[in-house]
């Protein structure tokens, strides 16, 4: 194996996440005794990646209430700028849909707290999870690299898949899919609010350290919001390109425990 430098420039000025990322085609041939070849084709995004750290020092402590109120800040968003995706033509903009949230951990579970701002709220617990508002988040606590390439494959068994819909209630219970195939422990709580509603979920670091191989070091991390509005198809509003997407790129939403 060779390993051989590109070097990349750009043309101008740019953040982080304005750079598209750029694919690169790979092609693996495997040549056995007898003559016979086998050539597998991939595909990988690259682009650059703003590192994210958690810092524990600056945590505040959270109640997992389904009220986000106790967050000091939300500073990640899923909005018109992000990647959308299902029903394009009817998303209005941010006051359509949108989200905000954060992440921090302590000696017990990895949390996330979420505000959503719905203009409309599509929730029946007794129907099925795909033709209502719900919150997709994928977790994946493995070292970076195994969890840097993911793309979306082996759901609950490589990563955590945590797909479930807010309960319009002001402290209701929400409705998960496969709850069965979760870690023990995982909480989940929604509030709704003026503007739409709050979660708050607690994994179990327990959980973070079987995957991460004892002392985990990072979780890759991404989220959807599925807006469902009258008898529209679901709009998906990502964070970051989906996993199983063309448009995935290497180590997108990755997060890095401070040392």
């Amino acid at each position: 194996m060779e390993i051989v430098k590109v070097p990349i420039h750009a043309l101008r000025n740019a953040r982080a996440d304005e750079v598209k990322p750029i694919q690169l085609y790979a092609w693996f041939n495997y040549h056995y005794e007898d003559g016979r070849e086998i050539r597998l084709d991939a595909q990988y995004g690259l682009a650059p990646v703003k590192r994210i750290e958690l810092d524990r020092k600056s945590r505040v402590s959270v109640n997992v209430d389904g009220s986000v109120e106790e967050w000091v800040s939300l500073p990640f968003r899923g909005d018109l700028h992000s990647e959308v995706t299902g029903d394009q033509e009817n998303y209005r903009g941010d006051y359509d849909a949108s989200y905000q949230f954060n992440v921090q951990y302590d000696d017990a579970y990895f949390y996330i707290g979420l505000s959503v701002w719905d203009d409309e709220m599509v929730v029946d617990n007794n129907g099925s999870l795909w033709s209502q508002d719900g919150v997709v988040i994928s977790l994946d606590a493995r070292p970076v690299d195994a969890s840097a390439n993911n793309r979306g494959e082996e759901r609950n068994r490589d990563f955590l898949y945590l797909h479930f819909t807010p309960s319009l209630k002001k402290r209701g219970e929400v409705q998960l899919d496969q709850p069965e195939a979760l870690p023990e422990g995982l909480l989940v709580s929604t509030g709704k609010t003026i503007q739409g509603f709050d979660a708050e979920i607690a994994i179990p670091l327990e959980y973070l350290q079987e995957k991460g191989g004892g002392d985990w070091k990072s979780v890759r991390l991404n989220l959807v919001y599925q807006d469902k509005d009258g008898d529209s198809p679901r709009t998906g509003l990502w964070w970051r390109p989906g996993w199983s997407s063309d448009h995935n790129y290497i180590g997108s939403g990755t997060i890095f425990r401070s040392e």
